[in-house]
């Protein structure tokens, strides 16, 4: 199963399994993986799992998303 880590600088990293299907990534209470860090967007983002392919979306995010290695998403 993917699993999402998140990395946000003062915020203790968490890992989350993710499962096939959309999953929504954000500070708001209604995403299934919620952060409760300024730096994310309420509605930041959200991950497509398919039996293949993981693909993650920004969904206009004020900050933006960022792989480990800093390179903007």
């Amino acid at each position: 199963m993917p699993t999402l880590h998140i990395l946000t600088e003062g915020f203790p990293q968490k890992s989350f399994d993710l499962p096939e299907g959309v999953t929504s990534v954000g500070r708001d209470d209604d995403n299934a993986i919620h952060v409760a860090d300024a730096s994310l967007s309420g509605n930041h983002g959200e991950v497509i799992v398919t039996e293949s392919v993981v693909v993650f979306r920004d969904l206009g995010s004020t900050n933006g998303s960022f792989l480990e290695d800093g390179q903007q998403i």
